[in-house]
């Protein structure tokens, strides 16, 4: 045995096979699921079956299964191709974001499990028991049901449940960042990491987003896009008219840019329900701000007009403007 197997092996938790020897020799399936925390791709439940003369094994790869977390990619790679040599019956089922919508998140975990026993009850297996990772039971599911918290750190049917999920869903997320490359579904598979919701921010949401997740950046958008229009007729009203509105390099956006006689003014527009001026513009936004007014200026033709700054705040108060708010 390798010094990596012992160490992994000396710092394994307390995964076993004890809850499976408490049923005996009956056949018991571990369940689990992964993605319900995601804000894009489907919930994906496996289910393993392992015969009871394994429960035993002392073989190296047997006595590593755990739970998913505590593993590198590639390991449980490795561990997933072993599952499936050594298991009876290993079973999945996807549920897409439609789906998940449709119906809510528990509801499309429930339906996954629910195939998956399905899938392994029309083998030529004499299935009686279910494990299932966490705390609820799987309405509709006519077999013995026991719910393990944590069990993917207790059972090892349940932990090589976590292991197929995980690694099948992480396998079809890679396929989707090919297909829509702006988002980097390979790196967070489709959680809500920042570099994730800035991707929805500048590219909206794409196919496999789940929109009942994304109620933040629809009511955010929503807000803001209210707000643009708000300021938008404001300075209409002042007899200025738009030369742009959203514009953008790659350094970033301008929300509307006006023109009045021998002026242009930039107008950067925040709304803030909580009515926080200092949070609505930092000073690292500001100093963005300037420096894509003079890029503008830079570029665009015929802009050789006298620029102006503006900051308008939005709030359930009204429109405040700070004008020339920064002097270029």
């Amino acid at each position: 045995m390798s010094r990596e197997m012992r160490k992994r092996l000396a710092h394994r938790s307390l995964c076993s096979f004890q809850l499976e020897k408490s049923f005996g020799d009956e056949l018991v399936i571990g369940l689990d699921e992964v993605g319900r925390g995601c804000i894009a791709g489907p919930v994906v439940a496996a289910g393993v079956v392992f015969d009871p003369k394994d429960y035993d094994s002392q073989e190296p790869l047997m006595l590593e299964i755990d739970d998913s977390k505590r593993f590198s990619a590639a390991r449980r790679e490795q561990l997933v191709k072993y599952i499936f040599s050594r298991a009876r019956s290993v079973q999945w089922s996807f549920i897409d974001s439609m789906i998940v919508d449709e119906i809510n998140i528990l509801q499309a975990s429930f339906a996954a499990f629910r195939e998956v026993i399905q899938k392994t009850l029309s083998l030529p297996l004499a299935l009686t028991r279910v494990m299932v990772d966490g705390n609820q039971m799987i309405p509709d599911c006519s077999l013995f049901q026991k719910t393990v918290i944590s069990g993917d750190r207790i059972s090892k049917s349940i932990a090589a449940a976590s292991l197929v999920a995980k690694v099948l869903r992480d396998r079809w997320m890679k396929t989707q960042s090919e297909i829509y490359p702006h988002y980097g579904f390979d790196r967070h598979k489709g959680y809500g990491t920042a570099a994730h919701w800035a991707a929805i921010e500048l590219q909206g949401p794409c196919e496999i987003h789940r929109r009942s997740f994304l109620k933040k950046f629809y009511s955010r958008k929503e807000s803001g896009e209210q707000a643009e229009g708000q300021v938008l007729e404001f300075y209409r009203s002042k007899g200025l008219e738009l030369r742009h509105q959203n514009w953008s390099c790659d350094r970033g956006e301008i929300d509307l840019i006006f023109e009045s006689g021998n002026e242009i003014r930039f107008v950067e527009v925040r709304f803030r329900s909580d009515g926080n001026l200092e949070a609505a513009f930092p000073l690292k936004k500001q100093e963005r701000f300037k420096e894509l007014a003079f890029q503008y200026l830079r570029v665009a033709p015929g802009a050789r007009k006298r620029p102006h700054l503006d900051f308008v705040f939005v709030s359930p108060n009204g429109i405040e403007t700070f004008e020339d708010f920064l002097k270029p």
